[in-house]
């Protein structure tokens, strides 16, 4: 009973940090400009695909699934972030844990492209006087987007730790998912091989819900997505454990 309490109590701290560092990042002109940008460009790649027959459905969504990644990217210089700050030191050593600590800072990346993104898409979508259409499969797609995005939040994260060179790589990332993923084009437009790696990632199954024309499509790619983001989750936590792991070893956060 004491560990249940105990454990509610641990949900609603990391809540509150979560919430926390959504709120400074939103207060940071570097992460405001970044994520809005991302917005602003990907719609205009949309805009422009529209204007050349490939159809305006959903574009809010597939808008709004693309800052929402855009944003997670951003996880990989989260840490660097407060290496910049000067907090990384006290945050390593803190008596609460590297989950409980660094998780909701992590997780903060995602949750700011989804406070972003979603009013700037629909805001977009209507100055460009696209229609939007409000679906279960729209409502549900954004959903388990942001949830794949936020397990793979932690294997991006990891990465700067193992490395500081991590950055160099975000653009490559960024695009390489958005368009293996199917958000700027139907993925069955892309070869066998590559529709079979851009399945490895739990953004792919995600952005498939919001065509998926029967129950049992949207049912398979519902819980390959769910498999598939929690398999990050666990890989994420085994590589941000090592990265901490080495860093304990050589004694510099720095």
């Amino acid at each position: 009973m004491k560990d249940s309490v105990n454990s509610i109590f641990d949900m609603r701290s990391e809540l509150r940090m979560l919430r926390f560092h959504t709120s400074m990042f939103l207060t940071t002109p570097f992460f405001l400009i970044s994520v809005l940008g991302s917005c602003f460009s990907f719609s205009l790649f949309k805009i422009f695909s529209m204007i050349q027959g490939s159809g305006n459905h959903s574009f809010w969504v597939y808008s709004s699934i693309a800052t929402i990644w855009a944003s997670t990217i951003l996880s990989t210089g989260i840490i660097g972030y407060q290496r910049y700050q000067g907090t990384l030191d006290y945050l390593f050593i803190s008596p609460k844990g590297i989950a409980n600590i660094f998780y909701p800072i992590i997780f903060s990346a995602t949750t700011l492209g989804l406070v972003l993104g979603v009013p700037c898409s629909i805001l977009l979508s209507l100055f460009f006087d696209v229609p939007i259409i409000l679906s279960i499969n729209e409502i549900l797609a954004l959903f388990f987007s942001t949830v794949a995005c936020a397990s793979s939040s932690l294997v991006l994260s990891s990465l700067y730790v193992l490395t500081k060179n991590a950055s160099s790589f975000e653009s490559l990332i960024l695009t390489g998912i958005w368009i293996g993923s199917g958000i700027v084009l139907p993925i069955e437009n892309f070869p066998l091989p590559m529709r079979i790696i851009a399945y490895l990632h739990p953004l792919t199954p995600a952005v498939k819900l919001i065509t998926s024309a029967t129950v049992q499509d949207f049912f398979l790619y519902s819980v390959v997505c769910l498999i598939l983001s929690i398999a990050y989750v666990f890989l994420g936590r085994f590589l941000i454990q090592l990265a901490f792991s080495n860093l304990r070893k050589d004694g510099d956060c720095s």
